[in-house]
């Protein structure tokens, strides 16, 4: 067939493609999708949609697809017709939930999940997706039951299964969810996330070897751990004795991790190790003042010169040389004070909050984590520290990074309590600063974030407060995890609930400030 003929029998095709019945087109569009070819899909879908706006199965298609290429407002658009012009279609309604769910709109896709389970209790997806949904909103309990009906409905589903041991980790019940964590396995979960999640639950028991550490080292290929592996010359540590060797500990998560992880040099280069230590650039001279003997060097996107050397000898991620050393050494924990700041700056720091404190003792507040997902559960707002902050003779000092001034003010306005703002430090980008402001308090009262590392770092007392299961490193009530000599725990009774903890802050300044 030359060219010509070609193009007649494109026409034709065409010519034909434009004869055919609405049913026949939509058919079309679906092969599209099914052949991958999304955008010419949505096309077709589109094409269609504009001769019969109610096209049912059109606006399915065309939302399903918008989802799948990221466009989700117009995905929202194609499935909110869906279910306006078909209401009593359960599918529909998850797939509605499922976009609004991407969107960030967890409220609207719980309220679709519910509909869909009215008009169809025994759809085990709108089950799962439900148990899903509530989980990230932190209502554990109503997520359990969800995923539990589910795999009711649908025994041996692999993904439900790991997101139900999840839920059973978040509500502090390590040992059942490592169960149902290796159940998950069986079936064919993810090998990586959830190894990576499992390891969590031996953590928080206290279990830092063999599986344990295996399972964490899983971190790098799991999806939800938020750094990156990087590459080093040096063989990867796996044991060897250090006496007279050099090796490499280099950066992984965020500054807390940094601080709780780097609390193993000291012991390392007690030992006669040379040590380099990579670390975010802001923490670079708060720890090369800290660990002498050490090396510090900054973390950057490509990795620091120095840190190529032939003359270093090992390397490994800063995490599992500190969790292998917490298993071959349980009695290095809990660590005392390990960090140090600048001496010039703490005495201009302290000037400036003496004159203001006027011989109160200096209480510092931190009340709020900005990490994804989980910072709201670890957060304790401050309007809420009304029996922390009320009638005490105490110059409470701000800790909390971020914008702060409209929460403070209110905290002033309704408590009464006299709450400082040090205009000099910034509390985020500034570390050398903010280690310094710290060292220069009586106490600390935080919620799980940078700062209890900080105050843990530098031996200061501290009182956190902790939702009911925390991130592992802090542990549970019934089994906690000692990494600081000077944090003070007190965990939530209640999932997502703080009256207990806040009362038993408030009790205990009330006993110390007497």
């Amino acid at each position: 067939m030359n060219r010509a003929e070609r193009r007649r029998q494109e026409r034709e095709n065409r010519k034909a493609a434009g004869n055919t019945s609405p049913g026949a087109k939509f058919a079309g569009a679906l092969q599209l999708y099914n052949d991958g070819k999304f955008g010419d899909a949505l096309k077709a879908a589109q094409k269609l949609l504009a001769a019969d706006k109610g096209h049912l199965d059109a606006l399915q298609l065309a939302g399903m697809i918008s989802l799948q290429l990221g466009k989700i407002d117009a995905a929202l658009a194609y499935l909110a017709d869906k279910t306006r012009l078909d209401p009593d279609n359960a599918h529909g309604y998850v797939n509605f939930g499922a976009a609004q769910q991407i969107s960030g709109d967890l409220e609207g896709a719980v309220e679709c999940f519910r509909r869909a389970i009215a008009l169809d209790p025994e759809m085990a997806d709108a089950h799962t997706n439900l148990g899903i949904t509530l989980r990230d909103m932190n209502y554990f309990a109503e997520a359990e039951d969800a995923l539990r009906r589910a795999l009711e409905l649908s025994p041996g589903e692999a993904r439900v299964t790991f997101s139900l041991a999840t839920i059973i980790q978040s509500r502090g019940r390590p040992a059942e969810a490592i169960q149902i964590f290796d159940a998950a396995l069986a079936l064919g979960a993810d090998n990586a996330e959830t190894r990576y999640q499992r390891s969590f639950g031996y953590f928080s028991q206290g279990y830092f070897s063999g599986a344990a550490i295996d399972d964490y080292d899983m971190r790098w290929q799991a999806e939800t751990f938020p750094s990156n592996w990087r590459e080093f010359p040096q063989s990867l540590w796996q044991g060897e004795d250090l006496a007279g060797k050099k090796i490499l500990l280099w950066a992984e998560q965020g500054i807390g991790d940094h601080i709780i992880f780097s609390s193993v040099v000291p012991a390392l280069v007690g030992e006669g190790a040379s040590v380099m230590v990579e670390c975010d650039p802001r923490l670079k001279p708060l720890f090369a003042r800290s660990f002498k003997g050490a090396e510090i060097v900054a973390c950057e996107e490509m990795p620091a010169l120095a840190t190529q050397s032939p003359d270093i000898d090992f390397q490994i991620p800063l995490a599992s040389m500190c969790l292998r050393r917490r298993a071959a050494q349980e009695d290095g924990f809990p660590m005392g004070r390990y960090l140090e700041p600048d001496t010039d700056l703490k005495e201009k720091i302290k000037a400036r909050m003496d004159a203001e404190a006027g011989g109160r003792p200096l209480i510092g507040i931190a009340w709020r984590s900005a990490r994804a997902k989980i910072g709201p559960l670890k957060s304790m707002p401050l309007d809420m520290w009304g029996p922390i902050l009320t009638g005490r003779e105490a110059l409470f000092v701000n800790l909390q990074y971020g914008e702060t001034n409209e929460e403070v003010a209110e905290a002033i306005n309704t408590t009464g309590a006299d709450i400082y703002t040090d205009p000099d430090i910034d509390r985020f980008d500034d570390l050398e600063g903010f280690a310094a402001l710290v060292d220069c308090l009586d106490l600390v009262v935080t919620t799980s974030n940078v700062t209890a590392h900080f105050a843990g770092g530098l031996g200061k007392p501290c009182v956190q407060a902790l939702q009911k299961s925390p991130i592992w490193y802090w542990g549970l009530e019934a089994t906690p995890i000692a990494f600081y000599a000077s944090v003070d725990r007190i965990w939530q009774e209640e999932e997502n609930k703080w009256g207990d903890v806040i009362a038993k802050i408030s009790a205990l300044l009330d006993e110390n400030l007497s």
